[in-house]
C-alpha cells in the first residue's frame, strides 16, 4: 500500500495488484500462439485445438482476472468520512463510514503462516470499525501484501487518526460570533 497523499485534512492509501495478471495475460497470448501453431499443422484438428485452449488459455485468463485489484482508502477530515473502495475485474465495492466510527488499522498474519511473526513476509491489513452497522474488521486488500508495506500503511493511518482526534474537538466547537 502506498501513501499517495498525507495532509492534515486528507490521507489517501492506494494499492494496485497487476504484476500477476500481466504474467497470466502473457501466458494466455503464448497459449493462443501455440493454439494457432497446432491448427496450422497438417494433421492439426479442431479437437486438439479446443483441448489446448481449454487447458491453457481459459485458465490463464481466469487467473489474470482473479488477481487484478485496486484498493483505495480515503480518510477525509473535511467531510468527516472514511471511504474504502475496492475494484476487481468483477466489480466495485465501496464502504463509507463516519471517521468517529473508525478506530484503527490492524496488521495480521496470513491464516496459513507458520513460524515467528517477525519473519512473515506477507501480512493482511484491515480497517477496524468500532461501532455501527459495519462494526468489525474490513480488509483493505483481497490478498496479503508485503509486511513492510502493511506496517507503513498502518502507521500512516494511526498517525493521521491520532492527529485528527486531537484537533477534532476544536473543529467541532461552536464559534462565539
Amino acid at each position: 500500500m502506498n501513501v499517495t497523499q498525507n495532509t492534515p485534512d486528507l490521507l489517501i492509501l492506494r494499492f494496485t495488484r497487476w504484476k500477476a495478471s500481466l504474467i497470466f495475460t502473457i501466458l494466455s497470448f503464448l497459449g493462443l500462439w501455440v493454439g494457432y501453431r497446432i491448427i496450422t499443422l497438417p494433421d492439426g484438428t479442431i479437437g486438439w485445438l479446443l483441448l489446448w485452449l481449454f487447458l491453457t488459455v481459459f485458465w490463464t485468463v481466469l487467473f489474470a482476472l482473479l488477481f487484478v485489484e485496486r484498493s483505495r482508502l480515503v480518510l477525509n477530515a473535511q467531510t468527516g468520512t472514511a471511504r474504502l473502495s475496492h475494484r476487481t475485474a468483477f466489480g466495485l465495492h465501496q464502504h463509507i463510514w463516519p471517521l468517529e466510527e473508525v478506530q484503527s488499522t490492524r496488521v495480521t498474519r496470513h491464516h496459513r503462516a507458520t513460524g515467528p511473526a517477525s519473519e512473515d513476509p506477507k501480512r493482511i491489513i484491515t480497517l477496524y470499525v468500532r461501532h455501527g452497522m459495519d462494526e468489525g474488521r474490513h480488509r483493505l486488500t483481497a490478498h496479503s501484501v508485503s509486511a513492510d508495506d502493511a506496517l507503513a500503511a498502518s502507521s500512516a493511518v494511526s498517525d493521521w487518526m491520532q492527529d485528527w482526534r486531537k484537533r477534532e474537538p476544536l473543529d467541532s466547537a461552536p464559534s462565539d460570533a
